[in-house]
Formats: C-alpha cells, sequence, structure tokens
C-alpha cells in the first residue's frame, strides 16, 4: 500500500490564550486535507488574537485581530485552470458588514506594490495575483483601513508540479 506523506503544521499563540502564555498546537497533514480548529476569541487577553501556523517549504500564515473587527471573510486559493494550479493567487473576500470595507495588500517582500480596493456592502470580491515575477513566491497582508488592529499574513510558494526556483529573496533578486 502506498505512504502518503505528511506536512507538518506547527500553530501558535503567542500572546496569553486561557491565562498560557503561548499556546502551540501541532498538526500533520496529507495533500488535500482540510484543517478545522476552534480558538475562541474571548480566551485571548483583552480580545485580541494572535495566531501564527508554520509549515514546510516556507509556508506561514498569521492572523491578528480582535472580537470588534469587521465582518470581512478571507480566503486565500491558488488559481487553477483545468484543475492545474497556475502559479497565481486568488484572494476572495467577502464583506458581511452593512457598510463598504477598505482593504489594503501590502507585498511585504518582492516589491510588488500596494493594491487598495473597497468591498461594497454585503458583496464579495475575488482578487488575482500574479506571481510569475517570483516564481510563486509569496508573502502578503491583507489590512481593513478602518481596523488598526485586523491583518492577515500569507506567505509561501504556490506549488504547481513544475520544477520550481530558489526563493528570488533568499538570493537577493527583488
Amino acid at each position: 500500500m502506498p505512504r502518503l506523506l505528511q506536512d507538518p503544521l506547527s500553530m501558535y499563540a503567542p500572546g496569553k490564550y486561557k491565562n498560557e502564555e503561548v499556546n502551540v498546537r501541532d498538526y500533520a497533514l496529507t495533500a488535500g486535507d482540510e484543517l478545522k480548529d476552534n480558538w475562541n476569541v474571548n480566551d485571548f487577553e483583552n480580545g485580541h488574537y494572535g495566531l501564527r501556523i508554520y509549515g514546510p517549504n516556507g509556508f506561514f500564515r498569521e492572523f491578528s485581530g480582535n472580537k470588534n473587527d469587521g465582518a470581512i471573510d478571507l480566503k486565500m486559493k491558488y488559481e487553477q485552470v483545468n484543475g492545474k494550479p497556475t502559479g497565481n493567487i486568488i484572494l476572495e473576500l467577502v464583506n458581511k458588514a452593512i457598510e463598504s470595507k477598505g482593504i489594503i495588500i501590502t507585498d511585504n517582500s518582492y516589491k510588488a506594490g500596494t493594491i487598495e480596493q473597497t468591498i461594497d456592502a454585503t458583496a464579495s470580491k475575488e482578487i488575482t495575483l500574479d506571481m510569475s515575477k517570483t516564481f510563486g513566491w509569496y508573502d502578503l497582508s491583507i489590512k481593513l483601513k478602518d481596523s488598526a488592529s485586523f491583518e492577515r499574513r500569507y506567505a509561501g510558494r504556490v506549488e504547481t508540479g513544475s520544477s520550481s526556483k530558489t526563493d528570488p529573496l533568499m538570493g537577493k533578486a527583488v
């Protein structure tokens, strides 16, 4: 029977969670798995949450905010054409609030510039980001204009199944 490779993920709550200084949870996933876990926002100190997820090949996610942040759902996925990843990223944003929300997308490492968008009240929007200049490597932060605490950070590499190149940031190529 073939053995499926598992990738490790570690999730940290670096601030106080349930009065612990650092809370760590470890997982092992195979390709295509979906991970669901619950962290109660009221169990974070002062209702301000912060989570960091680390995995192989530069995979990193960070989620921070507080219980009063706007009702924005954000998902990042890899663009696919005919079932094959293109190397680009799609951000799916859903505004559940009754007023429009401004977002700021910042490239933290690869000099792609900043993108500002507005999502209408109770609307959704998809934003496609071209990763061809960085060979699929990314390091993005998404913030809300009206919130000092809300931030989502995504870093890693879009895996397409094709030969890959070293992170250009490592060689100072960007």
